[in-house]
């Protein structure tokens, strides 16, 4: 594997990177990392998350680098019954970060004084998908309809769910995505976590190529009813501006074809709102040209 590995990495263009590939951790060595994904689904509660175990004392639930993902579908559910549900879990690990839908803001200090955990309030941001795909793009930013129209003539797009996304895969966009930040910042169990998670059906991967160029990546974790944009990338070397438009419309049409609700594309600490930096802003502003809905939800962590 380790030459299959040494064969497909740019060795010329990006030495450090080709070096990170070959030696930061081998496929073979993914026995170590240790990942388990939850779900568990029932008339009043929808909870997916990873739980990623590191030796015998570590361990932490999430849903790759957000948050796991936990939905009170009935709002006459008991708030004794949500403490029920969720304290086994809770209590198996040493580390949460969980984001709690449809929970009435008077439960919330009282839930999380009863789990002995800790919380903070995030604005969230999303597409709402239980429209038709014609009028969720009436919604868009109006700029970003020519954009994804032009990426969509002059792209090739490739998505991955289910088996089909290989190890082969994995190494492509993580050789991309070290070369649009100029460096690799992404642990390697962060990304087996998130190849376990498309080859499961929890999330899944989009390719937007170019002239048979590899210019986009991007992947989404998924549960029963909701989607997260994880992450995202861009060839450093290719300047036009519609990659990612294309990338996130791609995205929300493939949400909509599994049958999910919403799609949150940012997420950002309440507290922490108008003290971005001009990259966070940016950032956040080109995804709200998509995300037109949002709300304050508590997010609980340990």
């Amino acid at each position: 594997m380790t030459d299959e590995l040494d064969r497909n990495v740019s060795t010329n263009i990006f030495p450090f990177i080709a070096r990170e590939v070959r030696n930061y951790v081998t496929f073979r060595q993914r026995q170590k990392y240790k990942f388990e994904i939850i779900d568990q689904f029932n008339s009043d509660f929808d909870l997916v998350a990873d739980v990623y175990k590191l030796g015998e004392s570590k361990s932490f639930i999430s849903l790759g680098e957000q948050p796991a993902f936990f939905n009170i579908r009935n709002s006459e559910t008991d708030i004794y019954k949500t403490q029920n549900f969720l304290k086994p879990f809770i209590d198996a690990v040493t580390g949460v970060e969980l984001l709690v839908f449809g929970i009435k803001k008077n439960d919330v200090d009282w839930l999380a004084d009863n789990l002995k955990i800790r919380y903070t309030n995030w604005e969230i941001s999303y597409v709402d998908l239980t429209d038709n795909l014609s009028n969720i793009k009436k919604n868009f930013r109006k700029r970003y309809k020519s954009l994804i129209n032009n990426g969509l003539r002059a792209l090739h797009s490739e998505i991955f769910y289910g088996e089909n996304m290989t190890e082969k895969q994995l190494d492509k966009f993580r050789e991309l995505h070290a070369r649009a930040a100029g460096r690799v910042t992404r642990k390697m169990e962060t990304w087996l976590q998130q190849l376990k998670q498309i080859r499961e059906k929890y999330g899944f991967c989009v390719f937007l190529y170019e002239n048979n160029t590899l210019v986009n990546a991007t992947l989404v974790s998924c549960g029963r009813g909701g989607a997260y944009y994880q992450v995202g990338a861009n060839h450093p070397d290719f300047k036009t501006n519609y990659y990612s438009h294309t990338a996130i419309y791609l995205c929300i049409e493939f949400c909509k074809k599994i049958g999910l609700d919403f799609l949150v594309l940012d997420q950002v600490k309440k507290q922490f709102v108008d003290n971005l930096t001009d990259k966070e802003k940016s950032i956040r502003h080109f995804k709200l040209g998509f995300a037109r809905s949002s709300v304050e939800l508590p997010l609980f962590f340990k």
